[in-house]
């Protein structure tokens, strides 16, 4: 094997080593980016779950709420006031409450 062949492979070789480097660079940085994506997807996902669960309660309070107001104005003592309000309010499920008239 002649210098200059020898030369030549080491050269070769050298600008292998080089491209597989930037190679190996970028494709660590997609990875680097690809984690950061991930991460805040996995803060959005959590918190996405945590106002999941805030809605179900929210949910049950207001069920609770509905129910308790229902029976307030089904109380007798509704009956004798000048202005009841079960005459005004309309209460119902989801809806808003409308003023009759």
């Amino acid at each position: 094997m002649s210098i200059i062949n020898h030369v030549y492979d080491v050269y070769t070789c050298l600008i292998t080593c080089i491209s597989l480097i930037s190679i190996i660079n970028l494709l660590s940085d997609e990875w680097n980016q690809a984690e950061k994506l991930m991460s805040k997807y996995k803060s959005i996902l959590t918190r996405r779950e945590d106002l999941k669960s805030e809605v179900a309660m929210m949910e049950e309070k207001n069920m609770k709420l509905e129910q308790e107001l229902k029976s307030k104005l089904k109380e007798k003592i509704n009956e004798d006031l000048a202005f009841p309000p079960t005459k005004i309010l309309s209460v119902g499920g989801g809806d808003k409450d409308e003023t009759k008239k």
